[in-house]
């Protein structure tokens, strides 16, 4: 019997992925509006999982996506959302029109909290923004080209992104703990 897994997102998309990648799990999607604090990535990740678990009573995970322009430093960081809404990321690259440096870092940061405590799983790549290559995807996949690929997530299909992606590292290491915890068990 698959043990159930309640991921907290109102994405889709997210949703779509985890389901292709946690494979021994039934993935459930509960849609909550969760407040977004400001902090680092893992303190936001870690509040919203604790969140998601007083208002849903079960083991639950959630994310949180960070897109980090190196000639930022730190932003967009975890609110790469906003960035999406106001400018769309059709439009990051001219953000960096002027900067020689195009390089940036996806990541996503998973909280998942069991009945005791939350524990925080991570994933990043390496890449640059490009101007908008490719309809895959969501969010910022069409501008995101990874180090030593030529196709941007955009271009990419699901399989081939869902090989290499800052979640797919993020959830392997959620499912291996997973997967320990519940041979541990027996």
């Amino acid at each position: 019997m698959q043990k159930i897994l309640v991921f907290v997102t109102s994405n889709e998309g997210k949703f779509r992925e985890a389901q292709h990648i946690i494979s021994g799990f039934h993935l459930m999607q509960k849609s909550l509006n969760l407040p977004e604090m400001q902090g680092s990535p893992e303190d936001i990740v870690k509040e919203k999982a604790k969140v998601a678990y007083s208002l849903i009573k079960k083991p639950v995970f959630v994310d949180d996506v960070s897109l980090v322009f190196s000639a930022f430093k730190t932003i967009p960081g975890p609110y790469i959302k906003y960035f999406e809404d106001d400018i769309g990321p059709e439009n990051f690259h001219r953000l960096l029109i002027d900067f020689p440096d195009k390089s940036a870092i996806a990541s996503v940061f998973i909280g998942y909290h069991d009945t005791e405590q939350v524990h925080v799983f991570h994933g990043s790549v390496q890449g640059k923004i490009v101007p908008p290559r490719g309809k895959n995807g969501f969010g910022f996949d069409s501008v995101f080209l990874p180090d030593g690929c030529s196709k941007t997530y955009g271009e990419m299909t699901r399989e081939e992104k869902d090989m290499m992606s800052h979640r797919r590292k993020a959830l392997d290491a959620l499912y291996h703990f997973l997967m320990e915890k519940k041979e541990g068990s027996k």
